[in-house]
C-alpha cells in the first residue's frame, strides 16, 4: 500500500488556539507549534496509528477513518502505547479495526488518565496480560469499543486492569477472547481487574473460555447494566466473578444468561443472580437477573437486543443511566448516555 493511501486513513484534531473541534488535519502532516498545525517538509514515517501518537500533544485527537490498521497493511508496531491526554477515536467500532495479528497486546495504557479511546474493534491481540487491553495506573475512558479474538497466558484474555482507579469502560462488546495457555477451565476471565476502582457499565462479555469478568485482590467499582452472555466451558467459568472477599463492589442491574458454572461466583459461591441479589445486606448486590437476553445474532457478532428482549429499558431507572433519548436505560452495550 503506497503511503498516500494509509495517510488518509488517518487524521489529527488538534487542541490548538485558532483551531475549532471539528477541523481535520491528516496525518501527512507535522505539527508545528508556531503556527498550530501539523505540517511536514518532508516524507517521515507518519503512516502508523503510533507515528501518530508520538507527534501528538495533550489534547489531541487521533481519528482513525474505517479500514484496518496492522503489521501486513500499514506497518503497524504493537502493542500500540498510548500517551496521556490524547484520544483515539474511530469512525465506527464495527469498520475501523485494529489488528496485532498476533504479534503481541494491542493497546498499552500506562499512566493515560486523560483521554478517549472509542469507535474501534480490537483484535489479534497476544500477550501474558490483557491480550486486547493492558491498563495499569489509568484512569481514561474507554467507550463503544468492540475487543474480540485476543488471548492472554495469564489474565484479561481481552482486557487486563491493574491499579488504575477511575477507569471508566462503556458500551464495550468484549467477545470471544480466550486463553493462549493450557490452564484447563481456571483460566484468565475475559475482562480482569487487579487492585482497581473503576467503572463498568452498560456492556456485553459473552462467550470466553473461563469467566466473564473476573475480580481478583483489591478489585472494586460499580458494574451495573451488563450482559455476561455464555462464558465458561466445560461445567466452569461464571458470568461474573468476585474473588476477593474484603471489597464490596457495587453490581446491580445485570443480566446472565448461559453461563457455564453460574451467573455469579461471589465469596466462594457459585450463585445464580436471584441468590446474589440475596446475598449482601447493603443492597450493593440487587437487581440482577437471569435471561436471555435475545441478541439478532450473538455466533455473527450482532448483540443488538430484538424487539420484546428483557434487556430494553431494564436497566437502572436513575435518570443518570438513561438512553440518549431519555427512556430508562437499555441492559446491554447499546444503552445508557454514551450509546451510540
Amino acid at each position: 500500500m503506497k503511503l498516500s493511501k494509509i495517510w488518509n486513513l488517518l487524521a489529527v484534531f488538534p487542541a490548538v488556539a485558532g483551531l475549532t473541534a471539528c477541523e481535520t488535519l491528516f496525518i501527512d502532516e507535522c505539527y508545528d507549534p508556531y503556527y498550530g498545525y501539523y505540517y511536514c517538509d518532508d516524507y517521515d514515517d507518519i503512516y502508523t496509528i503510533q507515528a501518530a501518537i508520538d507527534l501528538a500533544q495533550p489534547g489531541d485527537t487521533i481519528f482513525l477513518k474505517r479500514g484496518t490498521y496492522s503489521p501486513s497493511t500499514n506497518g503497524e508496531y504493537f502493542p500500540i502505547f498510548l500517551k496521556n491526554g490524547v484520544s483515539l477515536k474511530g469512525e465506527d467500532p464495527e469498520n475501523t479495526i485494529i489488528d496485532a495479528e498476533g504479534y503481541d497486546q494491542a493497546l498499552n495504557l500506562f499512566n493515560y488518565n486523560s483521554g478517549v479511546i472509542s469507535n474501534l474493534t480490537i483484535t489479534n491481540g497476544n500477550s501474558d496480560l490483557g491480550g486486547g487491553i493492558y491498563a495499569e495506573n489509568s484512569s481514561g475512558i474507554l467507550s463503544n469499543l468492540i475487543v474480540v479474538g485476543n488471548r492472554a497466558s495469564e489474565a484479561g484474555t481481552g482486557i487486563y486492569l491493574k491499579n488504575s482507579d477511575g477507569l471508566i469502560l462503556n458500551n464495550l462488546i468484549v467477545y470471544g477472547n480466550a486463553s493462549s495457555s493450557d490452564t484447563g477451565n481456571d483460566g484468565p476471565a475475559q475482562v480482569e481487574n487487579d487492585d482497581s476502582t473503576v467503572t463498568f457499565n452498560n456492556n456485553v462479555v459473552a462467550f470466553g473460555d473461563s469467566d466473564g469478568v473476573r475480580l481478583n485482590f483489591g478489585a472494586d467499582g460499580v458494574y451495573e447494566n451488563n450482559i455476561f452472555y455464555q462464558n465458561g466451558f466445560a461445567g466452569e467459568g461464571a458470568g461474573f466473578a468476585d474473588t476477593d472477599p474484603v471489597t464490596a463492589a457495587q453490581i446491580q442491574y445485570n443480566i446472565c444468561f448461559g453461563n457455564s458454572a453460574s451467573d455469579f461466583y461471589l465469596n466462594g459461591l457459585d450463585l445464580t443472580a436471584a441468590e446474589a441479589n440475596n446475598l449482601d445486606g447493603s443492597d450493593l448486590i440487587s437487581n440482577n437477573f437471569s435471561a436471555d437476553p435475545l441478541f439478532f445474532d450473538p455466533t455473527g457478532g450482532d448483540f443488538f437486543p430484538q424487539p420484546g428482549s428483557p434487556a430494553i429499558q431494564a436497566g437502572d431507572p436513575s435518570p443518570s443511566f438513561n438512553n440518549p433519548d431519555g427512556t430508562r436505560n437499555d441492559i446491554g452495550a447499546f444503552g445508557g448516555p454514551f450509546a451510540r
